[in-house]
């Protein structure tokens, strides 16, 4: 990855990476890929164009996002 990627570029290396390394087809990461942890950064856990809300939107209608629970902890001490 490069400077600079956004989430987009993002969101098709991890399917890739999937398809490429995890000897998956697009389907099966679709049916496949239920949670997606991050710490929370707005990039992959943003609103609108996120990480997380484009893969749910284009390639994982099922999947839900989630911010990890351990750095929600250390953000509150």
């Amino acid at each position: 990855m490069v400077d600079g990627a956004t989430s987009d570029d993002i969101k098709h290396i991890l399917v890739d990476v999937m398809v490429l390394y995890g000897d998956l087809t697009q389907e099966s990461v679709a049916s496949k890929l239920i949670t997606f942890g991050t710490n929370g950064l707005s990039v992959f856990q943003g609103v609108i164009t996120s990480v997380t809300i484009q893969l749910k939107d284009q390639t994982t209608p099922f999947m839900t996002g989630v911010h990890y629970m351990s750095h929600r902890t250390n953000l509150v001490l």
